[in-house]
């Protein structure tokens, strides 16, 4: 009868520790930080191992042994579909204390586009952005986020690509106006919270001299795009390079202020022989 009780009080005991062990989130102090990529076809595109430049990899080196990068991108999704994709990816990360280090958000692409389905009004675009930026500083307080716009389109390459519309449904003005409104954002968040990249006029500046008004004829556009929309290699890498500088001169988000997770093999290994 004891043995039995004995068995039966190990069992119990053995099934609360499951219970605890695998219901509640674990704390560590030295866990992986996350960046999320969060946009549309540009984001879910950029892993693209064909074109000359790997985006998310460059920037997961930049971050080594700190911080892993996830992919949330959803192809052909404007701002309006993407809040199931922002509450999953949310709650996924709740169960992980102090694991969303940076957002980035790249919006605005599809939202600019002219014609349904793609189209969301400025005032809802602007609406819908601000939610997001609200969602992720609740759940998660000492986030950053980083607002990326949209890139310039190229007119003449969209003409002559596959895509179904020949770029008909977009023009270049459209896409500056929905580009400035959503990095206009980030001003009404404490700047250690919330930044900016402005990617268009970036493009704009290294296509060509900036005058009015705005074509493929003078600013060449097209050698950073695929099809006259989506980049390229040369387009990520200008990317990267502008979130590289905005990064580094952003104290609480500068890799090198934040600590490598395991020491280089050397130190590794002294510390090693000290303890033995």
């Amino acid at each position: 009868m004891r043995t039995t009780l004995s068995i039966f009080l190990l069992l119990v005991a053995i099934a609360l520790y499951n219970i605890k062990y695998f219901t509640k989130p674990h704390s560590m102090t030295n866990s992986y930080k996350k960046i999320i990529l969060f946009g549309d076809s540009q984001f879910e595109g950029s892993w693209n191992t064909t074109l000359d430049f790997c985006f998310p990899a460059a920037l997961a080196q930049l971050y080594s042994r700190r911080a892993d990068v996830l992919n949330r991108g959803l192809s052909g999704y404007s701002s309006k579909w993407m809040q199931t994709q922002l509450t999953r990816t949310i709650t996924e990360l709740v169960r992980t204390d102090n694991a969303a280090f940076l957002f980035i958000l790249w919006l605005g692409t599809n939202d600019s586009c002219l014609w349904e389905p793609h189209h969301v009004a400025l005032d809802a675009f602007k609406s819908t952005a601000t939610s997001y930026i609200d969602d992720i500083l609740h759940n998660f307080p000492s986030a950053h986020i980083l607002l990326v716009n949209p890139a310039p389109i190229s007119k003449t390459k969209l003409e002559t690509s596959t895509m179904r519309t020949k770029g008909h449904d977009r023009t270049q003005e459209q896409t500056k106006i929905y580009a400035d409104a959503f990095i206009a954002l980030a001003t009404n968040y404490p700047s250690d919270s919330v930044r900016s990249a402005d990617l268009y006029s970036a493009m704009i500046s290294a296509a060509g001299p900036d005058v009015e008004p705005i074509n493929d004829a003078n600013l060449k556009i097209g050698q950073f795009t695929l099809e006259g929309l989506h980049l390229n290699g040369r387009g990520y890498n200008a990317l990267f390079d502008l979130i590289r500088t905005t990064i580094m001169n952003w104290p609480s988000v500068n890799p090198e202020n934040l600590p490598r997770l395991e020491p280089n093999w050397q130190d590794k290994a002294d510390s090693l022989r000290v303890k033995s």
